[in-house]
């Protein structure tokens, strides 16, 4: 078993968790500026923990429906992954010292070892080298801060990632971090996820406090199982579905029953047979 695949498989990122609960804005999951790599890597390791949990329940939820997670023939997975705007580093409004901006990063699809959800960490050593670091499967260049060049294109080592030349605006500062999440799942699911693993997440975090309850993490549960509730009922009016071309486990049973302006059955023994004139007669 190797590092990629020695864990669950998750429907959002450990960043996604952070940066929802910054943008509360009252309710803050923090990640200090001060922390090294490893040790951001170790923090993001313990909201893993509440995403698994979340995730546990969405897909026991829609098992009946979609079937099981399955790393080959998933329903619940999609072959057109996507990263999530890239952000400095977490913990203050902007604390790079340069004055670059990471417009996106681009997610490959690679078919016979398809990238798996992570957060990813991207670290400057000097004004144009950086590297990568997954908390999926760890390093992604030759140092967690150098490998990689702001003037080609660079791709991580396991091929998950590639950021254009021209996606990079500015310039970047030795130090300077930028935080993004690969995503290998439908936006609706790592949506519920991300709202159900943050409830999970600020309760946790309110428990030791004089008043352990969390409004907004009650709020984004409600709001996640909502939308499993939908996600179970997809052939409802206000149902939904993972992605509008997934199959479902189980199909509506139906049985053709041609009919005559009285009610009557007018169909012939086999599909295509019609016996209206024996009925009739």
């Amino acid at each position: 078993m190797s590092v990629k695949t020695d864990k669950l498989r998750m429907f959002c990122s450990p960043l996604d968790v952070i940066s929802l609960a910054e943008e509360l804005g009252t309710e803050v999951i923090n990640i200090s500026p001060s922390q090294t790599t490893a040790q951001t890597i170790l923090a993001m390791g313990q909201i893993e923990n509440h995403i698994i949990r979340a995730d546990s329940i969405i897909l026991e939820s829609l098992r009946p429906i979609y079937g099981a997670d399955s790393a080959t023939t998933s329903k619940y997975r999609t072959i057109t992954p996507w990263c999530t705007r890239p952000i400095p580093m977490l913990g203050a409004a902007n604390p790079n010292t340069g004055t670059a901006y990471l417009l996106s990063t681009t997610a490959n699809y690679i078919a016979a070892t398809p990238g798996y959800t992570a957060a990813w960490i991207l670290t400057f050593s000097s004004t144009t080298v950086y590297g990568l670091v997954s908390t999926r499967e760890g390093l992604q260049s030759t140092t967690a801060s150098t490998g990689l060049a702001t003037s080609a294109a660079g791709t991580s080592t396991n091929g998950d990632v590639t950021i254009a030349v021209g996606a990079w605006m500015g310039t970047p500062a030795t130090g300077d971090i930028f935080y993004f999440s690969y995503i290998d799942t439908y936006p609706l699911l790592h949506s519920i996820s991300t709202w159900l693993a943050t409830s999970f997440a600020l309760e946790a975090s309110y428990m030791s406090q004089s008043v352990n309850e969390s409004n907004i993490g009650a709020q984004l549960f409600t709001r996640a199982t909502k939308l499993i509730d939908k996600l179970q009922r997809p052939d409802d009016d206000d149902g939904l579905r993972l992605s509008s071309f997934s199959s479902l486990d189980m199909a509506p049973i139906q049985i053709p029953y041609p009919m005559d302006e009285w009610g009557g059955y007018v169909g012939g023994t086999s599909v295509g047979t019609d016996r209206r004139d024996t009925y009739n007669s």
